[in-house]
């Protein structure tokens, strides 16, 4: 029924029973309105000015008494169209008003903000959090220990993260399996590092990128990260300063394993060597 669809567009019950009768009568008196819409006339009045309020009637004097006309069908979609585009205008507002106190809210986060993950499904989620576009990620990796707890992960995700763009840069202990590891999944825009094995191998992962610092633990199958843009700038420095030692172990080492055809001359190795060991 029409009624119904009155209802839909926002009028109450009575509301759209006194504007059908409206519409179905024409300009009318209150009482032929009241009688057709089965409303009692003072309630009829009260209905009618509120439908002139909201556009949908008017009333006007003819021959010494009050008459109620209805306004044109077409003013429904009108109106529709009116407040569509102000709904519009209040999305943007919403939008902008959203953006400002996300704004604010960082310039004011001196806390960090954690949270936790656990089994293999949260250890990849972690990793996935920390891949941030076109950021340098920076890693102290048990590479030995994440690849035997996600053995089928690290080779499309060192695939994706060099699609992406994301810098990455890689420290682990110079041992063979990281060595045979390395040479497996190195991609595009990825540099390892080889520092000097320590005596019991740890089994965790530290990863820095953006504003996040994450730590993974493989034996205990769960990982945090801590979102704080000054502790992240922290972590970064101290990752920085370890690098010139693990160059330096690179090149005592011999890491990069140059065909002999293509070696540099042995005076320019010895003056490298010297430098790094200053």
């Amino acid at each position: 029924m029409i009624e119904q669809k009155l209802q839909e567009f926002g009028l109450s019950e009575k509301e759209a029973r006194v504007y059908a009768a409206l519409q179905h009568l024409g300009t009318s008196v209150v009482s032929d309105i009241a009688k057709k819409s089965g409303i009692n006339r003072s309630t009829a009045y009260v209905l009618l000015d509120a439908l002139a309020n909201r556009g949908l009637a008017s009333a006007s004097e003819q021959n010494g008494g009050r008459v109620y006309s209805p306004a044109p069908a077409e003013q429904f979609s009108e109106m529709a169209e009116s407040s569509l585009k102000k709904w519009k205008s209040l999305v943007e507002v919403g939008r902008e008003i959203a953006t400002q106190f996300k704004k604010q809210a960082r310039g004011n986060n001196t806390k960090p903000s954690t949270r936790l993950f656990t089994g293999t499904e949260g250890i990849q989620a972690v990793y996935e959090v920390m891949l941030i576009p076109k950021e340098m990620t920076r890693s102290y990796s048990a590479l030995s220990a994440a690849h035997k707890v996600l053995p089928d992960f690290f080779s499309s995700y060192c695939a994706r993260r060099a699609a992406q763009g994301v810098h990455a840069r890689i420290v682990v202990p110079d041992t063979p399996v990281h060595r045979e590891i390395i040479a497996k999944v190195v991609h595009e825009g990825s540099e390892y590092f080889l520092l000097p094995p320590i005596e019991h191998e740890y089994e965790s992962d530290f990863i820095v990128s953006g504003n996040k610092v994450a730590f993974v633990s493989f034996a205990e199958s769960s990982a945090f990260i801590v979102e704080n843009a000054a502790f992240a700038t922290l972590q970064k420095r101290l990752f920085d300063e370890l690098l010139p030692r693990a160059r330096r172990w690179n090149v005592r080492r011999d890491v990069c394993k140059t065909p002999k055809s293509k070696r540099a001359h042995p005076a320019l190795v010895k003056a490298a060597r010297r430098f790094f060991s200053a």
